[in-house]
């Protein structure tokens, strides 16, 4: 029999329809953008190709707000072909390019505009949230304690790197963090998972329990609930998973994934009957797969085998 998969599947972050993956969200994106609008140039080269390049840079920029992130790259690439060391193109680029989700090329291009001006904040900002979601989060910490030491208190800032300790497994840092900006952790259901996640490894269990039960009424719906039943699974708080999933599982649209997780948290705790009878129930009405009939085998073995009885699976 194989073994039990496992439940300690935490999504990504990185990359769920509401999240820009362990980034910043799209309107946040878009807002930060604007500040480029106001920033001044430095006269680094001839007058007439300074005319030019800018003429480009305020066409990407114009292009990039109304969303045509494709034709803003293009022009944004010519304002810093005529300008390559003006550090506002750059980061202008860098930015849309970040936005298209072309993280690699973003991160150098953000890393030659930071090199040539280092206290353009905005670019720091997308260049950690570029390392995060390419799974660099050391990197991704140094850039926001600097931008933090440049700009104490910048909530944005906080949120990510509350987000970056998380992944890091620094789970005081992660839950100070993220507890000091909970208006924006209450935005996303996987900065709510985070900071849940700390606090049940720092032993703040009840804390942890009611950041979770934010997502009961979560404008994200049935599927942020689905993510915090999991960790809540994860931490071993059964209960707590159990009430989630049985609140979503009567209209959730998948009945074969709610069905499935409400089972193995059932086996979890050590409810092997009941697990027994939801994966039969599920495959009654149809839902069959392997990881359905290798779990329902778990739970025969765990209530027949008096060899086995006591030998729980630890996944």
């Amino acid at each position: 029999m194989s073994e039990v998969p496992s439940s300690n599947t935490y999504i990504p972050h990185k990359q769920s329809a509401q999240c820009c993956p362990r980034g910043i969200n799209r309107w946040i994106a878009l807002s930060l953008l604007i500040l480029f609008l106001v920033s001044t140039f430095p006269p680094l080269w001839a007058a007439n190709q300074s005319t030019e390049a800018e003429k480009y840079a305020n066409n990407g920029l114009d292009l990039a707000q109304a969303g045509n992130l494709a034709a803003a790259e293009a022009e944004l690439r010519q304002a810093v072909r005529l300008a390559p060391r003006n550090p506002s193109f750059l980061a202008d680029l860098g930015t849309v390019l970040a936005m298209e989700r072309k993280l690699g090329e973003s991160t150098d291009i953000l890393k030659r505009a930071l090199q040539l001006d280092s206290s353009n904040l905005t670019a720091q900002q997308y260049l950690a949230a570029n390392l995060w979601q390419l799974h660099r989060y050391l990197e991704a910490k140094q850039e926001l304690e600097a931008l933090l030491k440049k700009k104490p208190g910048d909530k944005p800032a906080t949120l990510l790197l509350g987000m970056v300790s998380e992944n890091l497994k620094d789970y005081a840092a992660a839950a100070r963090l993220l507890g000091s900006v909970p208006a924006l952790v209450r935005e996303r259901p996987e900065s709510i998972a985070a900071l849940a996640r700390s606090l049940y490894h720092t032993g703040q269990k009840e804390k942890g329990r009611a950041a979770l039960q934010q997502l009961l009424t979560h404008p994200a719906g049935p599927q942020g609930v689905l993510l915090g039943a999991q960790i809540a699974d994860e931490m071993h708080d059964y209960a707590t998973a159990e009430k989630l999933l049985l609140s979503i599982k009567p209209a959730f649209p998948d009945q074969a994934t709610v069905g499935y997780q409400l089972a193995l948290v059932q086996f979890h705790a050590k409810g092997f009957a009941e697990a027994q009878r939801t994966l039969q129930n599920l495959i009654d009405s149809g839902y069959k797969s392997g990881k359905v009939s290798n779990l329902l085998g778990w739970c025969y073995l765990q209530q027949h085998s008096s060899r086995n009885r006591n030998q729980i699976i630890s996944i």
